[in-house]
């Protein structure tokens, strides 16, 4: 089940990611980074690997003070990427966190990253990629569409596997 994007965050910024059965793409490198400076309070080196519209960066910033202090509060977990797909400049990454969830089974969520300038960006809020026009191509939306599919399809077969 895919829950709530702000969860999503949340648990990623509570751990650092382990790379276990996954495919070895850039955005998962990027992935990686995004937590890693985050944890370590690194709060521009994070706000810098997150997509900002225009005019955003200070807000940006803000929210990546905000998560760091929560992840700080967390305390330590691993988070295992799963699996991921790239198509041209967008991706998804299913990660699992290592902690059960309330009924004891591990927790995937899908998490949307794009290319812009060369560089992968962890994507906060999905939504604004996938249903701004002008933010992402015609080719990126239709990229978006089977990722999405993808997504969906695996998060499936992960959760019957969970049975």
């Amino acid at each position: 089940m895919i829950t709530n994007f702000r969860h999503i965050v949340l648990i990623l910024l509570t751990c650092l990611p382990s790379f276990a059965s996954a495919e070895n793409l850039q955005s998962k490198e990027a992935l990686s980074s995004f937590l890693a400076f985050v944890k370590g309070g690194k709060h521009q080196e994070a706000a810098n690997l997150i997509f900002t519209a225009p005019g955003k960066e200070a807000a940006t910033l803000e929210r990546v003070k905000m998560l760091s202090n929560k992840a700080a509060e967390a305390g330590e977990s691993a988070i295992e990427i799963v699996t991921g797909k790239e198509l041209g400049t967008v991706a998804r990454l299913i990660v699992k966190d290592t902690a059960k969830d309330k009924t004891g089974k591990p927790d995937h969520d899908g998490i949307l990253m794009i290319k812009r300038d060369d560089a992968w960006k962890v994507v906060l809020n999905a939504r604004e990629i996938e249903e701004t026009s002008g933010i992402a191509t015609p080719e990126e939306h239709k990229a978006l569409q089977e990722l999405r599919k993808w997504q969906d399809t695996t998060m499936e077969s992960l959760s019957n596997l969970q049975n």
